[in-house]
């Protein structure tokens, strides 16, 4: 009778040890899944800075010489289609997505 109850008490210990065990693997996982999802945005947001520079580089550039972007120029009245269609312009022409600079206005708190 005392040998079953020690096996029993030892099965329950491995039992225990293999729960526990497995619980710091699933977490060892889910903290490692945290750190790359961080690292894969940060790399994304690295890799907007230098075509916003363009885009803003290639605005300062037109408004410079003397051509004002043609939907906004000097109206009284501009349909929320004329402002899009001039934003996706500007970000077509540095090959920028509407997403990424929605994500880069997020990563700046604005």
């Amino acid at each position: 009778m005392n040998g079953w109850i020690i096996i029993a008490v030892l099965t329950a210990v491995a039992l225990y040890a293999i729960f526990v065990f497995n619980w710091l693997v699933r977490l060892r996982n889910l903290a490692r899944e945290g750190w790359s999802g961080i690292d894969v945005q940060l790399k994304r947001r690295t890799d907007l800075v230098p075509n916003l520079v363009a885009t803003v580089q290639a605005y300062a550039a037109q408004i410079e010489a003397g051509n004002p972007i043609a939907a906004l120029a000097q109206r009284t009245t501009v349909t929320p289609t004329e402002v899009m269609v001039t934003a996706s312009g500007l970000l077509r022409a540095a090959n920028l997505a509407v997403f990424e600079l929605g994500m880069w206005q997020s990563w700046t708190g604005r």
